[in-house]
């Protein structure tokens, strides 16, 4: 948060931030905070570098914002970060 309050007064340029969480329930801080995406823990290198890489280069990437999936598909389904990016790239701060 100091790092977006520090841009908006001009004493920084903007900084990407990428957030690593402990879990699903602090989604709200990272959008709170201004962040550019977030991935939760557990940490995956593959995604780790697929969100630096985003993030680098202006995107947003955002993990753990599931799309609504049919009751039956539940045991099946992931946090698949390429369908969340899409969809949820709008409610992201910048």
């Amino acid at each position: 948060m100091d790092l977006r309050l520090d841009h908006s007064s001009g004493a920084l340029p903007h900084v990407p931030v990428l957030m690593l969480l402990d879990r699903k329930a602090d989604i709200h801080l990272a959008r709170r905070s201004g962040a550019n995406g977030w991935l939760i823990k557990p940490l995956n290198a593959l995604k780790l570098r697929k969100a630096a890489q985003e993030i680098a280069a202006g995107g947003c990437f955002a993990e753990g914002l599931e799309q609504s999936a049919p009751a039956e598909n539940t045991a099946d389904t992931t946090d698949d970060v390429s369908t969340d990016e899409s969809a949820n790239a709008d409610s992201l701060t910048h």
